[in-house]
């Protein structure tokens, strides 16, 4: 997952695969990037398009959301989650210039649908932190689709921290 000639130490930690199945993203710890793949159906075989740098140091986990427009990174020990634009028809990542300062953030979830919010919402407060409600939680729902008549052109992400940047 490292590009040509890079000799310092790294280690992979996360992969996921775009929703229409055609790249593969794996995170490096040490490099501290995302390594972009196409995959080809035809040899079952993964090139390597690009190492993104994460815009921080340590990717402990990504996510892409539902969509593959948008993967977020979350950088353990420069505390920031950063996010990108996924080029759908390259796979390219492409930071949108957004992110946010939070204390070694180590997991990411996407969730898909509003009706799991409901469940998910109370995992978190019950097993994360033992609040009835937590105070870092974000939804967000894309961009419409070019199969969707109706929603909006653009997301904007707005990220609260409740104060946890002054803890840094």
């Amino acid at each position: 997952t490292l590009p040509t000639g890079w000799t310092g130490e790294s280690y992979c930690a996360d992969i996921h695969t775009s929703p229409d199945g055609k790249f593969v993203y794996g995170s490096n710890r040490g490099h501290n990037s995302i390594a972009v793949f196409s995959f080809d159906e035809k040899s079952e075989k993964l090139s390597l398009i690009e190492c993104e740098s994460v815009q921080g140091d340590w990717p402990r986990n990504f996510a892409i959301d539902p969509s593959g427009t948008i993967l977020l990174a979350a950088n353990k020990k420069s505390n920031n989650v950063v996010t990108f634009r996924i080029d759908k028809k390259s796979g390219k990542l492409t930071p949108t210039g957004y992110q946010v300062k939070i204390p070694m953030p180590v997991c990411l979830k996407l969730i898909p649908f509003m009706k799991d919010l409901d469940l998910f919402w109370s995992l978190l407060a019950t097993h994360g932190t033992g609040q009835h409600m937590t105070a870092y939680n974000t939804i967000l729902t894309g961009p419409r689709q070019d199969t969707e008549r109706d929603g909006p052109e653009e997301m904007y992400v707005v990220l609260l921290d409740n104060g946890r940047t002054k803890l840094l």
